[in-house]
Parts: C-alpha cells; sequence; structure tokens
C-alpha cells in the first residue's frame, strides 16, 4: 500500500521515461535503458563470436558494431557496477580475438557459429572484425588500458599467435582502413614492448 501512495502524485496519463540523470559525480549523465539491457546481454552471451560475424552475407559490418555505442556508453557510465559489466564483456570479446588469431593463419580454416544463419566465417575475418570493432572505441583511454594489459599480460600465452594475425592483416587486407592500420600498429607495439 506504501507503494501505491508514493505514486499518486504522478498524474495517470503521465508517461514515465526509462531514462533518467545521475547524479553527484556522473551529473548530466543520462541513464539509457536499451544500452543497459544490451550490454547484459551480451555479458550473459556463452560465447561472443556469433556477434563477430554478420547477420547476412548482404550486410556491410558484423553484428558487434550496432553494439558500439553500448559499450562507450558502458565505459563512460558513472557507476561502476556497470562498468565492470562493459568491461568484462570487452575481456570476452579479447579473449576470442587472442584465442583465435592463432588460427587465422589457416586460410581454410572454418567455423559455424551458433546462429539462425549458420554464417560460415574464417579466422581472419573474426580478426579483422575485432579490429574493426576495437578502432570504434580506441579514442576511450579505458579501452586502450584494457587491451593493452590483456595483451601484455604474461598468463596470455596465446598472443604469440596475434603477432602474424595482426601483420596478415596489415600486409593482405585490401579493406583495411587506416584507423584500422593505427590501432593495429599500436596493439603489435603493445606485444613486442
Amino acid at each position: 500500500m506504501k507503494d501505491k501512495e508514493e505514486l499518486d502524485w504522478l498524474p495517470s496519463d503521465s508517461e514515465i521515461s526509462l531514462e533518467r540523470e545521475v547524479n553527484e559525480e556522473g551529473a548530466g549523465f543520462i541513464y539509457n535503458h536499451e544500452f543497459n539491457k544490451r550490454m547484459r546481454e551480451l555479458h550473459t552471451t556463452y560465447d561472443l563470436r556469433e556477434v563477430m560475424t554478420y547477420e547476412s552475407k548482404d550486410t556491410a559490418e558484423p553484428i558487434i558494431m550496432g553494439d558500439v555505442e553500448a559499450f562507450r556508453y558502458g565505459f563512460t557510465y558513472p557507476e561502476s557496477e556497470f562498468r565492470n559489466f562493459t568491461k568484462s564483456t570487452l575481456t570476452k570479446i579479447l579473449k576470442n580475438f587472442v584465442e583465435f588469431s592463432s588460427l587465422a593463419d589457416i586460410p581454410i580454416a572454418k567455423s559455424i557459429v551458433n546462429n539462425p544463419t549458420n554464417i560460415v566465417f574464417s579466422y581472419n575475418e573474426l580478426v579483422h572484425n575485432t579490429v574493426m570493432f576495437l578502432t570504434q572505441l580506441f579514442d576511450l583511454e579505458g579501452v586502450r588500458a584494457q587491451v593493452k594489459a590483456y595483451l601484455m599480460n604474461p598468463h596470455t600465452y596465446k598472443t604469440r599467435g596475434l603477432i602474424p594475425a595482426l601483420e596478415y592483416l596489415l600486409t593482405n587486407e585490401p579493406r583495411i582502413t587506416e584507423s584500422e592500420k593505427s590501432v593495429i600498429s599500436k596493439m603489435l607495439n603493445f606485444l613486442q614492448e
């Protein structure tokens, strides 16, 4: 009954927005329910390789590119719990990036992703799509720091396969943009430090 009394001040025809302003350290930050919901969905997805593929043969960008703004939002969110969800999700993407990059030099290596369209993709595409995605986020200090820490971690022993995969993209992939080349160069510097 108390809850009903607290809501009695609202006009019955009012529209309650799912966006609200966050106070204190995040003054002016707008809460976005859709980004929050999407990041939690991505975080609970067991295998994120499916979002690193294309929705169909006619699609110009991998599915994950539709989530760039949700990641940007998550990395700038003033509340640490949600920032941690976002960082954890990026770690899962980086883990796949590193693990499957060692297979990228096998041109015939294919993987069927468990998605409704059963898209088959090469590991080179997974590496390229991850670079494409990271390029959209690399201007954020938190993203650069996390990528650097992950790639330089001595326990991430599989990063050795990433160097040839990134070098292959630089020299053999005609679709690589100048921005992507810059991010690849920075990642190669991290790996060779």
